[in-house]
């Protein structure tokens, strides 16, 4: 009978041995499945991170800015940056809108804006006040010609503001060529202005006339 137990004990000893084998290979595979996929699905490491930073950098770099002045009747006039193609009612929203003595039905609020160019928001009373200056004038004197087209030799600044693509940075130029120059030759002569290229001169040159 003793040996008989002997046996036994031994027998019970193996398999318990090989049970807690099992059970810490069991434990070992599961640990390596989960070391895995904590690497299969770890976070983006720090070079990944500062490469997409470079990315969105060069993306804000290759937003062209330009600067214009807005003033007048708005709320907080200044200098203020905007994205190249940005029209002018989004200058004068940045401005903070205009105040309730401010006139808009002179202003065309659509017009693209220039680098360097000054956005004058009129009050009410100065509005009228040109209006009633304008009516006054004489054909001659105001360019305005009967069949609509503009005498780029005789028109105001306002009035070759309301050609397309001229704001008050290319009207003023005009009127400084003419100071300096004399009258414009042809109608092609414009183009010799700075800041009005053949572009330009395309959308306006059924709309102008010398005489």
């Amino acid at each position: 009978m003793s040996k008989w137990r002997i046996l036994m004990s031994g027998f019970l000893c193996l398999l318990f041995m090989a049970a807690n084998g099992c059970g810490a290979s069991e434990m070992i595979l599961e640990t390596g499945e989960g070391s895995m996929r904590s690497e299969t699905e770890s976070p983006a490491g720090p070079a990944e991170v500062t490469e997409a930073a470079e990315v969105q950098t060069v993306e804000e770099k290759s937003e062209e800015l330009i600067y214009v002045y807005v003033c007048g009747q708005v709320k907080t006039p200044g200098v203020y940056s905007m994205v190249k193609g940005s029209r002018l009612f989004q200058a004068v929203e940045m401005a903070g809108g205009i105040l309730a003595e401010g006139d808009l039905t002179r202003i065309n609020l659509a017009v693209p804006l220039e680098d360097g160019q000054k956005i004058y928001i009129p009050s009410k009373d100065e509005a009228e006040a040109l209006s009633q200056i304008e009516t006054e004038k004489p054909e001659n004197e105001t360019g305005s010609l009967s069949d609509g087209r503009v005498n780029i030799n005789r028109a105001s600044k306002e009035v070759l503001m309301t050609l397309p693509g001229i704001g008050e940075a290319k009207a003023d130029a005009i009127l400084a060529y003419r100071q300096e120059e004399g009258d414009f030759e042809s109608a092609e002569s414009l183009m010799q202005v700075p800041g009005i290229k053949e572009g330009v001169f395309a959308k306006i040159k059924d709309r102008i006339s010398i005489d």
